[in-house]
Parts: C-alpha cells; sequence; structure tokens
C-alpha cells in the first residue's frame, strides 16, 4: 500500500472458524499416555519454511532434562519440488516412537486436542489458522512473531512469541509449559475466549459481508 501511495480507507478484517466445531472434538492421544507432555504442529512440509526442522531440534534440547513428546502433523504437498521429510525423519530418529510424523489428516483437531500445547516455528506466515484452531482447542501456543501472529498470541496470556530459529527459545518455552500445568490452563483459556470474541466466524462472517456490499455499492455509481 505504501509502494502504491494508497492513502484511502483500510478495512481489517480476520479469518474465522466456527466455534460449534469445536465442542464435541474428542481427542487423540495417539499411543501417548494420559500424564505424558505432547508437543504438537501441523502444517505442510513444503521446504524449511515451516520451521519443522528448528522444533524438532528445540525438543532434543528438551528432552535432556524433561520428558517431551513430539507429534508433527502434516505431508509434503504435491506443488513442492523439494522434500524435506527424509531430513526431518533422520533428524528425529533419536525420539525413537516419541515422535509420530502422521502424515496428512483428513481431520488434524482431534490430534490437536490430544495434546498438551501447540508450537507453530513458521519461519514466515500471516495469521496462522493451526494457531486460531488450537486457541480454541484451548491449547497454549508457542509461536515465531512473524507476520500477525502477536494479534492471536497476546505474550505471557495464552502463550509465548520467539525469534524465527530461536531453538533456545522455543526449548525454553517448552519446559516453562510442562512445568506449569495451570499456566497451561490458563493460557488455554484465554486463548479460547479471544478466538469466541475476535476470531468467531459468526462476528466475521457479517462484517465480510457488510465491506463486499460497500465495494458493490460504489463500484455500481461509478
Amino acid at each position: 500500500l505504501i509502494r502504491y501511495n494508497y492513502d484511502g480507507p483500510i478495512s481489517v478484517l480476520y479469518n474465522g472458524v466456527s466455534i460449534d466445531r469445536f465442542a464435541n472434538i474428542k481427542p487423540d492421544r495417539l499411543h501417548f499416555k494420559d500424564d505424558d507432555f505432547v508437543v504438537c504442529y501441523c502444517a505442510r512440509i513444503g521446504g524449511v519454511g515451516q520451521g519443522f526442522d528448528v522444533l524438532i531440534k528445540a525438543v532434543l534440547e528438551a528432552r535432556k532434562t524433561h520428558d517431551i513428546k513430539l507429534v508433527l502433523i502434516g505431508d509434503k504437498p504435491k506443488s513442492s519440488a523439494e522434500d524435506v521429510r527424509p531430513m526431518l525423519r533422520k533428524l528425529a530418529k533419536p525420539m525413537g516412537s516419541d515422535c509420530v510424523f502422521t502424515g496428512a489428516l483428513l481431520d488434524p483437531l482431534p490430534v490437536m486436542a490430544g495434546a498438551d500445547m501447540y508450537m507453530c516455528p513458521a519461519r514466515h506466515h500471516g495469521i496462522s489458522n493451526s494457531i486460531i484452531e488450537a486457541c480454541a482447542l484451548g491449547k497454549p501456543v508457542v509461536a515465531t512473531d512473524v507476520g500477525q501472529t502477536n494479534e492471536i498470541i497476546h505474550k505471557g496470556r495464552n502463550g509465548f512469541l520467539v525469534r524465527i530459529g530461536d531453538v533456545k527459545a522455543i526449548k525454553d518455552a517448552i519446559i516453562k509449559l510442562k512445568d506449569s500445568p495451570h499456566k497451561c490452563k490458563r493460557f488455554g483459556h484465554y486463548g479460547q475466549g479471544l478466538v469466541k470474541r475476535q476470531f468467531n466466524i459468526d462476528i466475521q462472517a457479517p462484517k465480510y459481508a457488510e465491506l463486499y456490499e460497500k465495494l458493490l455499492e460504489k463500484n455500481a455509481n461509478c
């Protein structure tokens, strides 16, 4: 907008999720026990941009002092020429069955609901739908501070923000949440409330409709 010297009105609209969709999801813990601490991430494995490698390294570091499990949801998109899956599996090999690559899931929400926290280590994105979904599921979130992530993750209230590629910061955040079940619960409650207030499809859809109506009316008068 700055590049094209645009100085007109700007409307900011968010993605919306259906709150009712999350009400009756049955958590899937896979083979993990109820007292295991499971970190989850869901994204397309289309290269290093999604940060799977950074998360695996952080969990490996955290496992030196804490028992952490990891679930990675997603697969290589057909449009991607680069396949980093073999590299990621090799990197995660020391974790054995404590690291699960689920591949693509028709519905990832039950597995996300079965995790204890959600991590988004992506090197670039706007507002990730998976972060919104994780908050709607009542999960504390750790995410890289890129794009508009700080509009959904409020540091110290529903999660933590870290710098891109900061393995130590991710490790420390995971350990903080592992050591504080009360904080996980408090973060999750705040995140659910935020989604209901700001990322609810019932709130966002009328805003989109109103904007489109204004644009159509404006064009009709041209």
